[in-house]
């Protein structure tokens, strides 16, 4: 929350009046950000818990959202005052800053919902995975083994079900949209070195079974790490964003300060 500062100015001149103007402004503007400081305080609170699994995600989600809505409340209060042309940078900066704040709420809100839902569409993959390496590595017969081929298919396949309903916030889209793009694809794999079993393309099988072992760490690969890791820089210079607009306020204020005197 950023502190402003009000000072009188006794008289009646011009410069006094411009002056006064802007004292009244900030004295508005100060009584709504005291109780932006509730909600803010509550969005540093949800996100530690949520950082050390201290709270229900759904709990801390609603908690967010409820504190974005109060920002949003507040910003609406901020944009509807009256504000005198020397405080026009001010006033839009102030707005950007509530903005922003509610945003990246929502955000943390959309990751504490979304992380524990893609663990558990993901959780079917270690067992069937399990079934798939004891058949593969049995000594059973190649339709035995083109069955738990297509087993694992169909289980991948309800992963990606389960996954299509999921809304990544933008944090975590790149990890998201890998692990499609990898299942798909191992999906893909799997069902085709299970019909070349079948057929008994020999062959065949050296390719499909590369084909197969490479879909499955996709995931793995240098550009997905690389999309990965620019989406948190991406977050974190959204989280910097807000230090960087406080630090513009302070900095207006001065001048408006230095300016009127």
């Amino acid at each position: 929350m950023i502190a402003l500062t009000a000072t009188a100015c006794g008289g009646k001149s011009a410069a006094t009046k411009r002056h006064d103007a802007v004292t009244k402004y900030i004295e508005s503007v100060n009584e709504i950000q005291v109780r932006l400081s509730r909600p803010l305080v509550a969005i540093t609170k949800a996100n530690r818990d949520f950082a050390r699994h201290k709270s229900d995600p759904a709990t801390i989600a609603r908690r967010l959202r409820e504190a974005a809505a109060k920002i949003d409340s507040l910003r609406l209060r901020i944009a509807a005052i009256d504000s005198p042309p020397d405080t026009a940078r001010l006033k839009s900066l102030l707005v950007e800053l509530a903005r922003h704040e509610a945003s990246l709420a929502r955000e943390l809100a959309a990751l504490a919902t979304f992380q524990p839902a893609f663990s558990s569409a993901l959780s079917p993959l270690a067992a069937a995975g399990k079934g798939l390496t004891e058949a593969l590595k049995s000594k059973a017969n190649r339709d035995v083994k083109a069955a738990a081929l297509d087993a694992y298919a169909a289980a991948i396949g309800g992963v990606i079900e389960s996954l299509g309903r999921l809304r990544p916030p933008p944090v975590s889209a790149a990890l998201y949209g890998t692990q499609r793009a990898t299942l798909e694809q191992v999906r893909a794999s799997a069902s085709s070195l299970a019909q070349g079993l079948r057929d008994k393309h020999a062959k065949n099988l050296p390719s499909l079974l590369r084909h197969f072992n490479a879909a499955a760490i996709a995931n793995q690969s240098l550009a997905a790490q690389r999309s990965q890791i620019e989406a948190i820089r991406l977050y974190n210079l959204r989280v910097s964003g807000i230090d960087r607009l406080e630090i513009r306020i302070s900095r207006e204020q001065t001048t408006l300060q230095r300016r009127l005197g």
